[in-house]
This record gives structure tokens, sequence and C-alpha cells, in this order.
């Protein structure tokens, strides 16, 4: 019995297979693409990217927005610890300008005093905001805070200093 060997049969392809070798009177496969492919994969890639440019003008935005929330809350904090620390008179405000140290950066402040409820207490109300040009608020904060009226602290301390006399 005589075995032959895989490598020694011929090879046969399928006819499925497709040969490049045809004739030029014969059909052959499709060799590019169409107009229309075009015009379509090029809408597509415009819609895709007008979308992630408007997200990366939401994201700016919103970067914005919230670096103008931080300054906003941080310039509130400071007038209200200039108002309880006694730099500042406790006296109503409107709209008066912020010094941030730059001049294109225009934040105003306004203050609202106004006796509590309870004896000797005020409620000390600032708000700063923020506007562009148009005036229109492009950023606010709100802080309120009960403190002592300074003027109990000074009347005791002129009849203190009257007695001793």
């Amino acid at each position: 019995m005589h075995r032959r060997s895989f490598a020694s049969r011929p090879i046969r392809l399928p006819s499925r297979v497709h040969r490049f070798n045809k004739p030029c009177g014969a059909a052959h496969p499709r060799s590019g693409i169409s107009l229309l492919e075009v015009v379509i994969s090029v809408t597509i890639f415009l819609a895709a990217l007008t979308a992630i440019l408007s997200l990366l003008d939401l994201g700016n935005q919103s970067r914005l927005s919230v670096s103008l929330d931080a300054k906003a809350a941080i310039l509130c904090e400071s007038a209200m610890s200039e108002y309880l620390s006694g730099y500042r008179d406790l006296v109503s405000t409107t709209d008066e300008a912020m010094d941030t140290g730059d001049p294109d950066d225009v934040w105003l402040l306004t203050t609202t005093i106004e006796p509590a409820d309870g004896e000797s207490l005020l409620k000390v109300t600032v708000l700063v905001t923020h506007t562009v040009n148009d005036n229109q608020v492009n950023s606010s904060f709100l802080l309120s805070r009960l403190v002592r009226d300074p003027q109990l602290f000074i009347d005791a301390a002129s009849s203190s200093t009257g007695d001793d006399a």
C-alpha cells in the first residue's frame, strides 16, 4: 500500500473563489466608491464635528461659570470679614464697586444691615454680583450673618469710662 502525502496533491480552489485575471469583457467587482457614499460620509463627519465643537463650547462656559462662582464666594466672604472685624462701618450700601485689582473685572457689593430677632442683634446681608457689559448678572453670591450691634459695646465702654472720672 502506497500512501500519498498531502504535499503531492494538487490544490483545487472552490468555484466560488473570485479570480482577478478575468478577461476584459467580463463583469468585475466594484473598484471604488460612489459620489453618494462620499457625500454621506462627509455629512456624517460634519455632524459629528458640530456636536463635538458644541460640547467643547459648553464645557468652556461651565468652566468660566464655576470660576466666577468661586471668585464671588471669596469676595463675599472677604467683604463679610471686613464688616465683622470693624474694618468697614456697618452701613447699608448699594452697588458699590469692589477693588479686585483688575479694571476689566467689575464686581459690585450690596450690603443690607437690619435689626434681627433678638436683643442687640443685627442681620448683615452681603451680596456680590459680577455683571457683563449689558448689565446682565453673570455670577452672584449672597451671605447673611447675625452679629452683635457694635453700638452696644461703644455705649458700654463710654459709660464705664464716665463712671471712673
